[in-house]
């Protein structure tokens, strides 16, 4: 009793003891447990999904320029190798013990034996049916019955048997959990050069994604990957394995408010597949506007698309915050929505998406997203080895062998003309 305290010395005057500012302690106590209350009770809306190998191996890519803390993600079906490689990235900024457990807690492997091609889709698909696991793993990642929509962000190569199996099936297991979510499929079309197999896969594995009342599925053919390009400001030419990662990070940006807006309009039109173009570090000042970015960007399309069959054009750009405000978010929507209008004749709808980026240069990254292209033209690559393998197993009745039923496959290319035939349906009524 007695002490003294003056400013500016941290003992006492009197017996020289420390002195413990109990209350500045205690205020700044508080304000940390309402910083951290409001991040536990920040609801998470966003949950991106890695299947399979490829898809794995983006979500990693992708992920590592982010804080693992602040995304809710989950890995299905991921090899050791796969984790390994996500483990070393991580250990940078975490021990090799939490980046193990985050590894334990994220990924759900599937038991399913495949051969060096991947596997038939059927066959994984008849062992994820059985794993009553897997829709409690989607509970663990945060997917549930909530008045707050969510969204789930899904990516694979559907030439693996894994993948085409797994993803209808889980997209069906989200929507059952949580029924107000949004589902977008972001993968990949192997080249008509690619085992048989693989082409089957994907031509099953794209018909059942749309099948299953998926929102959008982002579909990139190998053909187009094999020519995607990009300049970084040092001039370098990057390709698709660096452009991939960059692709679905402006996907998954930081406000999921317009990705649930893009799937509403896709639910409204009931457009489900999108083929993707993307214009990586393109000046406004050189290209002298947006409309010249997306208008040079088109000769070089992901995907097949034809400028008659488009019904929605859906943007996300990602903009220096010097640029932004110098031109404004009014002049890029009226810049995207004027070009979308003159290039595709029978337009419905837009959706523009406007995230910024902490840089200096007038360099702007687009990924535009034409929906509506027929899905028939979009499977033409993978077509034929559909066709000669589906041929296999009925001149060998492996139908048991490769757990699919002769149905299935009636249903797949009879959904596949339906969807094309409600897209024409849907171009005459203008």
């Amino acid at each position: 009793m007695g002490h003294r305290g003056v400013r500016g010395i941290a003992q006492c005057a009197r017996c020289n003891l420390p002195i413990i500012p109990y209350g500045k302690d205690l205020a700044e106590s508080i304000e940390r447990f309402a910083s951290l209350s409001k991040e536990f009770a920040k609801p998470k809306h966003l949950f991106p999904i890695g299947l399979g190998l490829w898809g794995s191996k983006l979500l990693f890519t992708t992920l590592n320029a982010r804080d693992y803390r602040s995304v809710n993600f989950g890995i299905i079906g991921a090899s050791n190798a796969d984790l390994q490689s996500f483990t070393s990235s991580i250990t940078q900024r975490a021990s090799k013990e939490e980046a193990e457990r985050i590894l334990r807690r994220v990924n759900h492997p599937i038991k399913f034996t495949v051969d060096k091609m991947g596997g038939l889709w059927g066959q994984a698909e008849g062992v994820v049916k059985k794993d009553a696991a897997l829709a409690d793993r989607i509970g663990v990642i945060g997917l549930h019955d909530t008045e707050e929509e969510q969204v789930a962000m899904l990516a694979g190569a559907l030439g693996e048997g894994l993948v085409a199996g797994v993803a209808p099936h889980l997209a069906s297991i989200v929507k059952e959990q949580s029924p107000s979510s949004s589902r977008i499929f972001f993968g990949t079309l192997p080249s008509e050069d690619n085992p048989e197999q693989m082409l089957f896969n994907a031509y099953c594995g794209l018909a059942r994604l749309v099948k299953s009342n998926i929102d959008a599925a982002i579909i990139m053919q190998d053909t187009g990957l094999s020519n995607l390009k990009g300049i970084l400001r040092s001039g370098n030419e990057i390709g698709s394995d660096n452009l991939l990662p960059i692709m679905l990070d402006i996907m998954l940006g930081d406000d999921i408010d317009n990705i649930q807006e893009f799937a509403r309009l896709s639910r409204s039109f009931r457009i489900q597949v999108y083929s993707p173009i993307f214009a990586f570090g393109r000046s406004y000042e050189i290209y002298e506007g947006l409309p010249n970015i997306l208008e040079h960007a088109t000769y070089n399309p992901i995907s097949t698309f034809s400028v008659d069959s488009v019904v929605l054009s859906a943007a996300s750009i990602r903009v220096p915050a010097g640029v932004l405000e110098r031109v404004g978010r009014d002049s890029l929507e009226e810049q995207f929505n004027a070009w979308s209008k003159k290039k595709f004749p029978l337009l419905r709808g837009t959706s523009l998406r406007i995230l910024t980026k902490d840089e200096p240069s007038d360099r702007l990254d687009v990924l535009l997203l034409l929906g509506g292209t027929k899905l028939d033209a979009i499977l033409q690559p993978v077509k034929a080895g559909y066709k000669d393998f589906k041929s296999h197993i009925e001149s060998m009745d492996l139908w048991e062998e490769y757990n699919i039923a002769k149905e299935e496959l009636n249903e797949i290319d009879d959904m596949i003309s339906k969807y094309d035939r409600r897209l024409a349906q849907l171009l005459r009524k203008k």
